[in-house]
């Protein structure tokens, strides 16, 4: 698994170092809507191979992610709802960036807010289920020795 997010690691530096050693990453001057200047850096088309590759990447998640939705309950975490939004939220991210129109204002509220969505989802989901879960089972147990318990007449004494 780790030579894996190697070798997806390695494929874009080697993009990278194509696009600095070709100089084909340029910084490019553009405005907001109110006429702010700001630079932006402006990639060739082959950007697009990285993009497609990264869809491909979340895409085969999305089909091993369905592949093992059978799994037991022991093994399985409830961790559907944030895969969704990851999946969402990195898709909606790729497609904004590619498009010129787009603010970077815009960009920038949709990564901030979609990261802060999906961190306090994921942890949600794994962290707070959790605790209620063991909530429950500590209370269903705390009931169970309460009925068991048996009151001898010589305790009382």
């Amino acid at each position: 698994m780790i030579m894996i997010v190697i070798s997806i690691a390695l494929i874009h530096v080697l993009f990278l170092l194509v696009w600095v050693i070709l100089n084909k990453v340029k910084a490019v001057v553009s405005y907001t809507n109110d006429l702010k200047e700001y630079t932006k850096c402006s990639y060739p088309l082959t950007r697009n191979v990285c993009t497609i590759i990264n869809l491909t990447i979340v895409g085969f998640c999305i089909y091993l992610f369905y592949i093992v939705k059978d799994i037991g309950k022991y093994y399985k975490d409830k961790m559907s709802i944030p895969v969704y939004i990851y999946i969402l939220y990195i898709i909606l991210i790729e497609v904004l960036s590619n498009i010129e129109e787009v603010s970077v204002i815009t960009i920038d509220i949709f990564d901030s807010v979609g990261s802060t969505v999906n961190s306090i989802v994921t942890i949600y989901f794994l962290y707070f289920t959790r605790l209620k879960d063991i909530h429950k089972e500590q209370k269903v147990k705390l009931q169970f020795n309460k009925s068991n318990t048996i009151i001898r007449s010589t305790d009382i004494l």
